[in-house]
């Protein structure tokens, strides 16, 4: 793997910190970009080498970038090693990540917040009215995800980001 030249690092790490915002780790987002701009499809061993990590960490986050649908498993090469490759449908990916891990947590709010409303009827000590305004909020954002969601299904993915090109 020739990913090395300083504008190619400067990009990763720009990806990494971007990746990190969005509630994945940094190391995630760098070893997506290298799979996504390879021309070869890469195996966990390429990273090890490359950041110099251990074999868990990189395990790891194969294993989460898995989980979302971010990469794909590909061919098996010799001796049983696993390759990757990226999931080009970004538009996909990104609805994965948005109903897999925004949607329940915006769901766990609502229904904590509804909890607490129960618990709280009688109590002086919290305003029940901006629980309910907690409870209509989550509800809205829900809402909207699901609007957003549907959309994504529904609309030809050349509307949002279309898929990247393939490897030639």
């Amino acid at each position: 793997m020739k990913l090395n030249s300083h504008e190619f690092n400067n990009l990763e790490q720009k990806v990494g910190q971007f990746i990190e915002y969005w509630g994945f780790k940094s190391i995630e987002g760098k070893i997506w970009l290298n799979i996504f701009l390879s021309k070869q499809e890469l195996c966990a061993e390429d990273f090890i080498e490359k950041f110099g990590i251990s074999k868990a960490l990189v395990s790891n986050s194969i294993n989460r970038l898995l989980e979302y649908n971010v990469i794909l498993k590909s061919n098996k090469g010799m001796h049983g090693k696993q390759y990757f490759k990226a999931n080009t449908d970004i538009t996909k990916v990104i609805a994965d990540v948005l109903r897999m891990r925004e949607k329940r947590m915006i769901g766990q709010i609502e229904t904590d917040a509804k909890l607490l409303l129960e618990s709280e009827q009688e109590s002086d000590n919290l305003n029940t009215q901006r629980i309910a305004y907690i409870i209509n909020m989550t509800s809205t954002a829900n809402d909207i995800l699901n609007l957003l969601l549907f959309q994504s299904q529904e609309l030809s993915t050349s509307l949002f980001f279309g898929k990247a090109p393939e490897n030639e």
